[in-house]
This record gives C-alpha cells, sequence and structure tokens, in this order.
C-alpha cells in the first residue's frame, strides 16, 4: 500500500515537472516559430525595432584636469602666469575656435599650431594677470570655444587676492590748471604706502616734456608710514599754452620695485589769460551784421594794463570795451562784427590785440566760421519730373533773406520754354523778407533728363542776379 502510494507521488511530480517544461520552451521557441510561420506561410518578414544601430561618428572630447586655479596672495603690479592644459580625450580632432578673457587685464595665449589638437595630444593654454590697479579679491573667466560637441564653450575661473603696495593722490589725472611761468604748482602727487608697506622711496623721475616742468621730491607722514610727494614747477622759459605731458616715477615699496606713471593737464600762462583760445564758429553760418562771440583778455594778477590796439582783417569790425566788475583795467571784452559787405562762404582770420604787458605785447587768437550768403534758396536745385502727379510737375521755391530786410524779387524767368515760372503772391503773409516762386513743367519733352536754369533778379545788394540749378527728369 505504502509503494503504490509513494509511486502516485513521483509520478505526479513528473508531470508537473513536464508541463512547467512544456510551458518555458513555448514561451521561448514559440516566437521563433511563429517568425519563421510568418515568412513561409504569409511571405512576411517580422519588423525590426528602429533605431538600433549604435554606431556613432567619431567627434572630439575637451578635458582640463582642474577648470579653477587660485593664485593665493599677489602683490599689486605682478603679472603672473598660470597654465591650463588642453587635452583631447575624443576620437577626432579638437579645434579650438577661440578663446576670450573676462577682462583686459587677462590674456589668454595659444599659438595657431596648437589650435588643432588630435585625439590624444594635449596642448598648453598660457594665461597672464595683468595686476596693476586692481585691489582686494579678483575673479576672472576664460572660455575657450571649441567643436567638442558636448561643450562647445568650457569656462575656466583664475582667482586671486591683490595685495596693494601703494595708492596715489591724484589717482588718475594730475590738473595743474593754469600756471604761470617760472611758479610752482600748488598741486602735487603724493604716493602713500599701503597697509603692508612701511615706506616709499622714489628712484627716478621723469617727465615726458622735460622742457616744460621741473621736479622734485620730498618725504611726508602719512598714518605711520613715510610718502613721498612730486612738486611740479613750471620753467621760466616754458611756451605759454596748453600742457600736456606726464610724469613717471620709479618706485621702491619694501623692496618691491614699481614705476607708475600719471598723465599732466593744465596750461601755463603769462601776464594775461584770455579766452577763448581760438574763436570758432562752424556749426552754422554767420550773417552779415552778425556778432561773434566775444573774446576776453585779463591780468592772470589782477595788474593794470592798456589794449593798445586790436585787429582782425577786413571782415569784421571791432569794439574793445572794459569789462566790469573787477578792478579798473585789469580785464577787456573785445566783440567781432561781421561787417555787411563780407563775402559769402568760409573764413579765416587772426584776431591780433597789442597790450601794454611787456611780458605779452602781442596775442594772437584764430577765428573762423562760414558766413551765410545774404539769401537764401531753398531748395538749393530744383527738381522736375514729367509724370502723371501734380508733384512731380510743380514745386514752390522759397528765398529768404539775411538779416530780416525787405526782399523784393524784380523779375523772373527761366531759359527751357516748357517750364513757366512766376512769382507767388502768397509770399507776403510769411514776411517782407520771404518770397516764393512757384515753377511748372507745362510742355513736353523729350525722355531723358534736361538740365535748365532759373534766373531771378533781386534788390539784395551782394546777390542782384541768382542762378538756380533746374533738373527734369523724363521717364519712358
Amino acid at each position: 500500500m505504502g509503494n503504490r502510494t509513494g509511486k502516485r507521488r513521483r509520478s505526479v511530480r513528473h508531470r508537473c515537472r513536464a508541463r512547467r517544461l512544456a510551458r518555458a520552451l513555448v514561451r521561448t521557441v514559440g516566437p521563433i516559430w511563429f517568425s519563421l510561420a510568418s515568412v513561409f506561410v504569409l511571405g512576411q518578414v517580422p519588423p525590426v525595432p528602429e533605431n538600433t544601430k549604435t554606431d556613432r561618428p567619431p567627434a572630439p572630447s575637451l578635458f582640463f584636469a582642474q577648470r579653477a586655479i587660485d593664485l593665493g596672495r599677489i602683490v599689486a603690479g605682478d603679472k603672473p602666469t598660470v597654465v591650463w592644459i588642453l587635452e583631447n580625450r575624443g576620437q577626432a580632432d579638437l579645434l579650438i575656435e577661440k578663446t576670450r578673457t573676462s577682462c583686459g587685464c587677462t590674456v589668454a595665449q595659444l599659438s595657431e599650431e596648437d589650435k588643432i589638437i588630435p585625439p590624444g595630444g594635449a596642448v598648453e593654454l598660457m594665461v597672464e594677470f595683468d595686476s596693476t590697479g586692481r585691489r582686494g579679491q579678483q575673479s576672472k573667466t576664460i572660455s575657450v570655444y571649441s567643436n567638442d560637441p558636448a561643450e562647445p564653450i568650457a569656462k575656466l575661473e583664475l582667482t586671486a587676492y591683490v595685495d596693494y603696495l601703494y595708492e596715489t593722490r591724484p589717482s588718475q589725472l594730475l590738473n595743474l590748471r593754469g600756471v604761470r611761468r617760472g611758479s610752482t604748482s600748488k598741486r602735487t602727487i603724493e604716493f602713500i604706502p599701503g597697509p603692508g608697506g612701511k615706506s616709499v622711496e622714489i628712484l627716478d623721475l621723469q617727465v615726458a616734456d622735460g622742457t616744460r616742468l621741473e621736479l622734485r621730491h620730498e618725504p611726508f607722514e602719512v598714518n605711520g608710514a613715510t610718502g613721498q610727494r612730486i612738486i611740479l614747477k613750471v620753467l621760466e622759459s616754458a611756451a605759454l599754452g596748453p600742457l600736456r605731458t606726464s610724469v613717471k616715477a620709479r618706485l621702491l615699496i619694501d623692496g618691491i620695485e614699481r614705476e607708475h606713471e600719471i598723465p599732466v593737464r593744465g596750461e601755463i600762462i603769462g601776464d594775461l589769460i584770455w579766452r577763448p583760445r581760438e574763436l570758432g564758429v562752424t556749426k552754422r553760418a554767420s550773417r552779415r551784421g552778425q556778432r561773434l562771440a566775444p573774446v576776453s583778455i585779463s591780468s592772470s594778477e589782477d595788474l593794470p594794463f592798456e589794449v593798445l590796439d586790436a585787429q582782425a582783417g577786413p571782415l569784421f569790425d571791432l569794439v574793445v570795451e572794459p569789462a566790469s566788475p573787477g578792478p579798473r583795467n585789469t580785464k577787456y571784452t573785445v566783440i567781432l562784427t561781421i561787417r555787411s559787405d563780407a563775402p559769402p562762404g568760409p573764413f579765416g582770420a587772426m584776431l591780433e590785440i597789442t597790450t601794454t604787458v611787456l611780458d605779452q605785447p602781442m596775442v594772437r587768437i584764430p577765428v573762423f566760421g562760414i558766413v551765410a550768403a545774404p539769401l537764401e534758396i531753398d531748395p538749393p536745385i530744383v527738381l522736375l519730373r514729367q509724370d502723371s502727379t501734380p508733384q512731380g510737375h510743380t514745386r514752390r521755391l522759397r528765398i529768404k533773406a539775411h538779416p530780416q530786410v525787405e526782399l523784393d524779387v524784380l523779375s523772373v524767368s527761366c531759359d527751357n520754354p516748357a517750364i513757366r515760372v512766376a512769382v507767388d503772391g502768397e509770399g507776403g503773409s510769411k514776411g517782407a523778407h520771404i518770397r516764393f516762386i512757384r515753377i511748372e513743367l507745362t510742355g513736353t519733352m523729350p525722355v531723358g533728363r534736361h538740365d535748365a536754369t532759373l534766373t531771378v533778379a533781386t534788390n539784395v545788394v551782394g546777390a542782384e542776379t541768382l542762378k538756380i540749378p533746374m533738373v527734369i527728369e523724363v521717364p519712358e
């Protein structure tokens, strides 16, 4: 009885195992038999999933061992250089298109032959940081543009903390303003040591224009340290006029040498001062009878003097008047008026003022500008077009007198019979100094471009006859 029961159990287990094997075989082999059946029975090939191709074209890959470099603490004026290694870890040539820095104080250098990096290759990117004029924490960015598809613009960072050795007063430009020949300017250049410096020593001084300034320096105490002060004196032989130069100092601060250059601006003056230095009125034409901007001439020490004469040529009438307020005979105003018979067009002259000052017996001031024509013609060239529009056939010419004197048009004519001209009666409503002329194209002309001349006779002296060019276009 027991043997029969055990045999039945083993038989059941064998049948279960067989069923599991059969189901697994169906799951594994079934799709294959189905695909074969589709080919032989239905004549169809089972679909292939898309995007199963894994081959990609070789590409470059830009790699940096480090992206950020910290220089730590440096001294202002240092120009440290750092090197980044550019590696190509891709399978194609890496092309470095360009490099760009976030500040002009940082310069990236990469030669042309190093801009193409083969696979497995590496080049050096040299970056210089000029800390001149910098102070405190600095952070600069270097951008590397390449054909790396994963990172076409790679960013590098350079940081440093800049300790300044000294500072200057003024910081950028020394303006002496007006300083007399032979005098010492009250304005100076000062070099003040920074927090880490104990003293400033000047090793050498140079001035770009050595014939006009004399330099000397002296120490002074500031915040428990020793600074240096540069004093400027104008030479007795210096030429009068604008001063544009610079002072260059070679310094030694706690054993560190530095060079510093400061621009110097101002004006070297004598016993007399005059404004403006030149009288230019070219922005717009000046009319006959018009006054130009006044010229002022005065004593730099408020000492009395006299203007003996003033001349500027045949174009101007001149008047010299004592100016006030102020001490008597220490300042004068010269007024130039354009004469009524001055010819129109540009002019250039020299205003010469004769004085009793021994140091400057003659002052010369350039004068230039444009004398306006007595009559203003608008438009200066008349354009007509033979077409079907009223705008092409008719024009209105304006003539305006300068100054505003009464203007009469005595006659008007045109040398082309196809054009009719006449004085427009509406001109009187605009003022007696303005007249209008009506121009009409009344005849038929051949195809092409034709030139004509409009002749106008007026009562204005110097503009008795006007010749105004005309252009007529006849399209096909």
